[in-house]
C-alpha cells in the first residue's frame, strides 16, 4: 500500500490546489506534498534496501532500480518544489493567481506521472505515464501565455510526441514477442523478465531500437 500512498500524495495535492483560491494555501499544499513524498520515497528505499520487495496490487511494484529512481524523482521534486515557491512569488504577483495555481497543480501532476512511470509493473501503463509527463509539462512551458511560450510549447510537444510514438511501437513489439510465448495478453515486467530468455531476439532488438 505504500506505493499507492506515494502516488496519492501528488495527485491529491494537484486536485486540492486547483480547488483553492488562496495563494498561501496553494504554496502550503505544494511544499508539504513535495516534502511528504520525499519522506515516503525514502521509506520505500529503506524497505527495499532491507531486502523486502514492495508490491501494491498487480500494477505497482518497486525493486532496487525503482527505489533508486523514486529517490531521484522525490529528491529533485522536493528541492525544485520548495525553490519554486519563492520563484513564483517573484515571477507572478497576486493578480495572476490562475497561472500560479496552474503551475503548482501541473507540477504535482508531473511528479505523479514520473512516479507512476517508475513504480508500475506494467509496460503499457509505463508508456501512458510517460505520455502523461509530456502533457503535464507542455502547459508549463507556455505558463506566461505569450507568443514565445506558445511556440516553445508547440516545438516541445512535437519533439516529445516523436519519442512517445517510437516508444509505443517498441511496446507493441514487446507485447507481440511475449504473446507468442505465453499466448495471453500481458505486459507485466515480472512476467516479461521470467520469459526473457524465450523471447524472439530479433523482435526484442527491433523493439529496443
Amino acid at each position: 500500500m505504500i506505493l499507492l500512498l506515494l502516488l496519492s500524495i501528488p495527485s491529491v495535492a494537484s486536485a486540492a490546489i486547483m480547488g483553492t483560491r488562496r495563494r498561501r494555501t496553494m504554496e502550503w499544499i505544494h511544499a508539504s506534498a513535495t516534502v511528504v513524498a520525499l519522506i515516503v520515497g525514502a521509506s520505500i528505499g529503506t524497505r527495499i534496501w532491507a531486502g523486502e520487495p514492495v508490491v501494491s496490487w498487480s500494477l505497482l511494484r518497486a525493486d532496487a532500480l525503482s527505489a533508486f529512481m523514486i529517490g531521484i524523482v522525490t529528491f529533485v521534486g522536493a528541492v525544485a518544489g520548495l525553490y519554486s515557491v519563492a520563484y513564483m512569488r517573484l515571477e507572478f504577483d497576486d493578480n495572476h493567481l490562475s497561472q500560479v495555481r496552474l503551475f503548482y497543480a501541473l507540477f504535482q501532476l508531473f511528479i505523479f506521472t514520473m512516479l507512476l512511470a517508475v513504480a508500475t509493473d506494467n509496460l503499457g501503463l509505463m508508456w501512458v505515464a510517460i505520455e502523461g509527463t509530456t502533457l503535464a509539462t507542455v502547459f508549463l512551458v507556455n505558463l506566461h501565455d505569450n507568443h514565445t511560450g506558445l511556440e516553445a510549447a508547440y516545438k516541445y510537444l512535437i519533439i516529445s510526441s516523436v519519442g512517445i510514438a517510437l516508444a509505443f511501437m517498441g511496446t507493441v513489439l514487446v507485447f507481440y514477442a511475449a504473446s507468442i510465448e505465453v499466448g495471453e495478453i500481458g505486459l507485466s515486467w515480472t512476467m516479461l523478465i521470467s520469459i526473457a530468455a524465450r523471447l524472439n531476439p530479433s523482435i526484442v532488438k527491433l523493439a529496443f531500437i
